[in-house]
């Protein structure tokens, strides 16, 4: 496997409908919950096509060419919230992302959490071969927006590679069977400790940080396009470099 793929499927890597429930509900009181908002953003240290922060597009260019990153989706299959106490799970959909390409926060789901003190987040993304019905049910949304979305791709990107030297552009939807862990420590500790307040728990991605440039070159990822290729990028990953979170109170009229 090439460096470019052991990182770079992540880049596939961070918009739903489904519904996520907490621990065991029925044997906590709301009074014994509190509502957290979980979000997704692009972090400010991802490179915008021209500089323009509201341009829903990323680029990197190198001496062979540009990138350019038009849309990047995945399929979320759970959120885990690690208390200092123990573990509580957050069951979810699965669900399927859009991640924001553009300035601003996008929310995923308002989860209802046990309350007590909580020191890590994690999620998992998968793909959709288990077959269930929720994850039958997904495949139809997804595949009214991407029609060949394969069961076993879990993440796709759409862009386009431009040569240096004005050579033509090559546009490409790939798709990528990714199994990705990503658990990211949360600092400051988040404590929920009022069921009458809500949290946001916003989490932080720049795809580009897994596409390496090797030796001024930035990768084409055109000759890996889905309907030339007809192949999914089957790759595991356990990385959390290229998201970041955090969180605070919210004021949401609900």
């Amino acid at each position: 496997m090439t460096p470019f793929f052991r990182l770079a499927s992540l880049l596939v890597v961070v918009a739903m409908t489904s519904w996520l429930s907490g621990c065991d509900s029925a044997t906590l009181l709301d009074a014994d919950r509190a509502t957290v908002s979980i979000g997704v953003e692009l972090l400010s240290t991802a490179p915008k096509s021209g500089g323009v922060a509201s341009d829903s597009s990323l680029s990197i260019t190198g001496d062979n060419g540009t990138l350019t990153i038009t849309d990047v989706r995945f399929v979320l299959d759970r959120f885990e919230l690690t208390a200092e106490a123990g573990s509580s799970d957050l069951e979810i959909g699965p669900l399927f992302v859009d991640v924001p390409l553009s300035i601003g926060e996008v929310e995923l789901v308002a989860a209802s959490v046990p309350l007590g003190s909580y020191d890590e987040f994690g999620f998992e993304i998968d793909d959709l071969s288990d077959g269930g019905a929720a994850d039958s049910l997904l495949g139809v949304a997804i595949r009214s927006e991407f029609p060949d979305w394969p069961s076993e791709a879990s993440v796709a990107v759409v862009g386009s590679f431009t040569p240096a030297g004005g050579g033509s552009v090559r546009p490409f939807t790939i798709y990528i069977g990714a199994d990705i862990d990503v658990e990211l420590d949360l600092d400051p500790i988040l404590e929920l400790a009022d069921a009458a307040i809500e949290t946001a728990l916003t989490i932080g991605v720049d795809p580009t940080r897994w596409l390496p440039i090797i030796q001024g070159d930035v990768p084409d990822l055109s000759p890996y396009d889905y309907g030339q290729s007809g192949s999914v990028i089957p790759i595991e990953l356990s990385i959390s470099d290229g998201f970041e979170i955090r969180h605070g109170l919210r004021n949401v009229d609900r």
